[in-house]
């Protein structure tokens, strides 16, 4: 995650393009997922579901209502 936290900083500047940064997201994607197996893929899952949802939750508190419909209003036509 170091790596990646770099690179978005140094693109930031102009010292890294966004392939490089895209390198290092997948970099760290693939170590999370490993992770994930260790420590336990279905409870992993579920946290980061649960996570989500408040997310969505405090968008929707934040936004006055339905966050997801907004955004999906936005999109069309």
């Amino acid at each position: 995650m170091g790596e990646l936290i770099t690179a978005l900083s140094r693109e930031q500047d102009g010292r890294a393009t966004p392939e490089q940064v895209i390198t290092e997201i997948a970099d760290v994607h693939l170590m999370l997922r490993q992770l994930m197996v260790i420590y336990g893929l279905d409870a992993c899952l579920k946290e980061y579901d649960r996570k989500q949802r408040r997310l969505l939750r405090r968008m929707d508190k934040e936004n006055g209502g339905d966050y997801r419909k907004e955004k999906d209003d936005g999109n069309k036509g």
